[in-house]
């Protein structure tokens, strides 16, 4: 797995466990992940990763992680306006993809680039930022993928069809 290793404080790690519960149990149940990832995880921790790979873009880029708390979402962006970054904990053999259910990419048109993000559950101050990928390069490379009949349908780029990080410097 390529990327930027980026490393979290202690402090850092219990700022976004405590951000995501935040903005996890802000939300009206019906809208709250139920999802458990394994015995030892939180109702909260898809919004928990969620800050974290956040927060590892905004060290990286010396930018501020939005701490306002909504009801029932955002405009769908983390950075500026145009930016979202997506976290992922794919632990598997094969390649971590960038994965945006199609009825979520149409609502958010002024998403302008995708940031991936990969997080190990039992390293939570350890983040991998793979890439990023503008919307036009994502509409001309991403496929269409359904993971059951009773999933959403999603586009899907994989992390080898995201361009590197630009350089802060």
């Amino acid at each position: 797995m390529k990327g930027m290793l980026i490393r979290l404080s202690d402090s850092e790690v219990k700022y976004c466990k405590d951000l995501g519960a935040k903005r996890h149990f802000a939300k009206h149940p019906s809208f709250r992940n139920k999802d458990r990832f394994d015995e030892f995880s939180v109702e909260s921790m898809p919004h928990i990763l969620g800050v974290i790979g956040e927060l590892a873009y905004a060290k990286l880029y010396g930018k501020k992680v939005d701490e306002e708390i909504y009801e029932v979402r955002d405009d769908g962006t983390d950075f500026d306006g145009e930016t979202e970054v997506r976290t992922v904990t794919y632990a598997g053999s094969g390649t971590v993809d960038l994965k945006v259910p199609q009825s979520e990419y149409d609502r958010k048109s002024n998403v302008k680039t995708y940031v991936l993000a990969h997080v190990n559950q039992k390293k939570l101050n350890e983040v991998r930022l793979l890439g990023e990928i503008s919307r036009d390069n994502f509409d001309k490379r991403k496929k269409k993928m359904q993971y059951g009949i009773r999933n959403p349908v999603n586009w899907i780029v994989t992390e080898t069809q995201l361009d590197p990080l630009k350089c802060p410097i």
